[in-house]
């Protein structure tokens, strides 16, 4: 049995593919506006492209009735 390390890539059942077994969780940035992607929004995500085999992206707008989450 070989062992898995980190740097390993996944294939899952649909056939995606990703490069390593690390994964960034939604960090919530509060760089959205009204609803719509905004340049540091695209910019954060950019500089963490290389960090993990997969990125999951946070939210902007849920739904009309919600928004952007604001503490």
């Amino acid at each position: 049995m070989i062992m898995k390390t980190l740097q390993d890539s996944i294939i899952f059942r649909h056939g995606a593919k990703i490069k390593g077994r690390i994964v960034q969780p939604p960090m919530l940035t509060n760089s959205g506006n009204d609803g719509y992607v905004t340049q540091d929004t695209l910019d954060y995500y950019a500089a963490r492209s290389q960090s993990a085999g997969m990125i999951i992206v946070e939210y902007t707008t849920v739904s009309e009735n919600g928004g952007p989450s604001r503490s």
